[in-house]
């Protein structure tokens, strides 16, 4: 047994004025199609969360614009910060922290510090308070399970293995400097 279709998810049928049977015929199928519409357009209105009252097709008309019209839309601050620069972060800090059997004291907190003065990472941070050492290992920590991370310790290697340190350096500069291309 087919389930019902919701009306807002139904095409109309084609729309042609009766050809047979005058003004009369023409004038029902004209209300009969009005009908077909306002009823549409009050599920229109529950889907939108429109409530009701005298300005309610304004307020759909707002409400389909903000959802459609990008003239209707706020704007939203683009972060810095992008799959892109986390990635990079996590390996930069695994490289300082990757030999923690000859140096303990060298942790993510430790290594975000290190990072926190070098010159590109101060002008990434710049505006983020102080302690831009917490900045990024707060950072690191939401990053380095993500899959995107897994991704750049792969390239990191390839890079090394490669011996092309220098191209890794120059992405991970051209990442810093203009993260949203």
């Amino acid at each position: 047994m087919a389930t019902k279709k919701d009306p807002l998810q139904t095409k109309l049928e084609p729309r042609h004025l009766p050809l047979l049977g005058g003004k009369e015929r023409e004038q029902e199928a004209v209300v009969r199609w009005a009908m077909e519409d306002y009823e549409k357009l009050l599920l229109l209105c529950d889907e939108m969360g429109v409530p009701d009252g005298p300005d309610r097709y304004y307020f759909l008309s707002l409400a389909l614009a903000r959802k459609h019209c990008i003239g209707f839309q706020e704007r939203t601050p683009k972060g810095k910060w992008t799959l892109m620069t986390r990635g990079y972060l996590v390996v930069e800090i695994e490289r300082l922290t990757a030999d923690k059997r000859k140096h303990p004291g060298h942790t993510v907190a430790w290594a975000a510090d290190i990072l926190s003065l070098r010159t590109e990472w101060v002008e990434f941070t710049a505006g983020k308070g102080t302690d831009r050492g917490e900045a990024l290992r707060v950072q690191y920590q939401a990053a380095k399970l993500q899959l995107w991370s897994k991704i750049m310790r792969k390239a990191f290697k390839w890079h090394v293995h490669n011996d092309t340190l220098s191209e890794w350096g120059a992405g991970l500069l051209e990442a810093l400097r203009n993260p949203h291309p």
